[in-house]
């Protein structure tokens, strides 16, 4: 399966049948929930881990350069290697009390200003969003499973709120606890299921967004 259908496999499952009366209490199809879902957790898991690309860049005289084109509001530049291939690397320093590289916004977009600006091709590493499609993906495979998981805890937190103010929103005959209840329970695991998984994986998209080693990571 593609990663776009194991997210929403691992958002099906976490939910199990919590989600499949919600077609009694509003119009809107269950799949529409789903997929604003998924879309605002491929949202949350690009911000906590984001895709990390590589660009070699001609200089310019002026040493203003335009961000690349899949440059978001979330992306910063990582680093800024030149002289290239050198061992160890050295680097232009993208942050700090004293960057080498510092953000313009103009009128015509963002762009970057390299001081002292290179004096050859360099190579840029930012950071951007990941690619989610029905066919095509840039995710780890292994974090497909957490993105599923946080979807299925904003969607409960839609079903919640939709019981909450809903006639159906019955008290279960064994626990009593509410629909609306319930699915604000099932909120609060699978959120804490989520974060517990990605922080084992932050702190290594930290070091690799560091290559100077100044200890500062991608936040």
């Amino acid at each position: 399966m593609t990663a776009l259908a194991n997210i929403q496999t691992e958002y099906k499952y976490s939910l199990q049948d919590l989600g499949s009366t919600l077609e009694s209490v509003n119009a809107t199809a269950t799949t529409a929930v789903r997929d604003a879902a998924i879309t605002q957790a491929f949202n949350w898991y690009c911000r906590r881990i984001p895709q990390i690309k590589c660009a070699s860049v001609a200089n310019v005289s002026t040493g203003y350069y335009t961000v690349p084109t899949d440059w978001t509001q979330q992306s910063r530049i990582v680093s800024v290697e030149y002289p290239l291939d050198q061992s160890p690397p050295t680097y232009l320093i993208p942050y700090g009390p004293n960057p080498d590289v510092r953000m313009a916004r103009t009128t015509t977009g963002m762009r970057y200003y390299i001081d002292p600006n290179p004096a050859g091709t360099f190579r840029l590493t930012y950071t951007c969003d990941h690619t989610l499609t029905a066919s095509a993906s840039t995710l780890d495979s292994r974090h497909e499973a957490v993105i599923g998981r946080m979807a299925a805890a904003i969607a409960c937190a839609e079903f919640s709120a939709r019981y909450a103010n809903s006639v159906s929103n019955n008290l279960d005959a064994v626990n009593y606890r509410s629909k609306a209840q319930e699915f604000e329970t099932a909120r609060k695991m699978l959120i804490a299921q989520a974060e517990t998984e990605i922080r084992r994986d932050e702190a290594s998209i930290a070091y690799q967004t560091d290559p100077a080693a100044l200890k500062k990571g991608w936040k």
